[in-house]
């Protein structure tokens, strides 16, 4: 993570594993850590990250395949911190 808890990288899943390499350009999803950390966790869709205004895209195609990568029941730790 470079500062601000910002990295620009392409972000591969293949056989269940996913690993972050080069940005390669074409369609984009940005956002912080905290909304990643939502989106990751199951709290937040990434479509309704860009309706509410805290994530941008320039296609609707990354948001999509946001939303399928990261389609989990919200995850519940156990110890409430």
């Amino acid at each position: 993570l470079g500062p601000q808890g910002r990295v620009a990288g392409t972000l591969l899943v293949r056989g269940g594993t996913a690993s972050l390499g080069p940005d390669r350009g074409g369609p984009a999803l940005a956002c912080d850590i905290g909304t990643f950390t939502q989106i990751w966790s199951g709290y937040l869709r990434a479509t309704d990250a860009v309706h509410l205004g805290i994530e941008a895209v320039d296609s609707p195609r990354p948001a999509a395949l946001a939303d399928a990568m990261f389609a989990l029941q919200p995850l519940h730790t156990l110890d409430d911190f």
